[in-house]
């Protein structure tokens, strides 16, 4: 028999269509602002590149930012604090940081497809890192506090995996860093991968030592960013980034493990 909705679950459903119209709003601004740093970023640094490496640097940005849009934009159903089944009606301040993270880590990408700037300029891809970083951090403390909404802790995850994975890269692409830390780079979507998997198979994901991981990845891109300023020779950058990307590295090579063996035991 055909049974009436109740009304505290009408009630539920308007309150979270009203919150995902207010949701999509921080979207579109989120794209807004991602274009509007795209563009400035554009005018100051045209004069330093040829017409080509512009075209490689823009799309690759173009590409990044699509990709941190999507997952935003999926996040937003999870815009939720963890017991509560209405979703925000705004995203919080932890979410807005780990947003700010996210951009600096687009604009980063677009370095891969150009020669490092002269001059001052040649700061600009430790400046973004070290800016984007100190937002991360921010944002994961916040989620430490427990007052953070379960989106914002998804968005956070890709985020950083992008980020660990784009500061890496750039530091290679400047001969700054080793190419064999490219393994260390994918270190955090190999985890997220094994972690969707083992969902899909109805596995209980747990998040024992996501924050202390958390805490060595940070600090090894720190290391990583600093290392690609111009005062840096190269060998010093790749020795201080080595011994912290080592150390994260096995960290995350540790949960992986746990990981992949908790999946399998779940298969069997």
């Amino acid at each position: 028999m055909h049974t009436a909705p109740r009304p505290d679950s009408d009630a539920l459903a308007a309150q979270r269509a009203q919150a995902r119209k207010r949701l999509n709003r921080a979207w579109f601004a989120f794209l807004m602002a991602g274009v509007a740093s795209m563009a400035a970023m554009f005018w100051a640094l045209q004069s330093q590149w040829e017409s080509d490496q512009l075209k490689g640097w823009f799309l690759v940005t173009a590409l990044a930012l699509f990709y941190e849009l999507r997952i935003f934009k999926q996040a937003l159903p999870l815009m939720r604090l963890p017991d509560e089944e209405a979703l925000a009606d705004r995203i919080d301040g932890g979410v807005a940081l780990t947003l700010a993270a996210g951009l600096g880590y687009a604009l980063l990408a677009g370095l891969l497809m150009v020669p490092q700037p002269a001059g001052a300029l040649g700061w600009l891809a430790t400046a973004l890192t070290l800016a984007a970083l100190f937002a991360d951090a921010w944002a994961e403390k916040r989620v430490r506090e427990g007052d953070a909404l379960v989106g914002g802790g998804h968005l956070a995850r890709e985020f950083r995996a992008l980020g660990a994975l784009v500061i890496t890269v750039v530091g290679i692409h400047y001969g700054k860093l080793p190419s064999w830390l490219l393994a260390v780079g994918f270190m955090e979507y190999l985890i997220l991968f094994t972690a969707s998997w083992m969902a899909r198979q109805g596995a209980k994901v747990s998040a024992v030592g996501i924050r202390t991981r958390t805490i060595f990845l940070l600090n090894y891109l720190a290391v990583a960013g600093a290392s690609m300023a111009p005062i840096f020779h190269p060998d010093v950058a790749a020795v201080i980034s080595v011994m912290t990307g080592a150390v994260y590295g096995l960290m995350a090579l540790r949960d992986w493990l746990k990981l992949s063996g908790a999946g399998r035991e779940k298969a069997s």
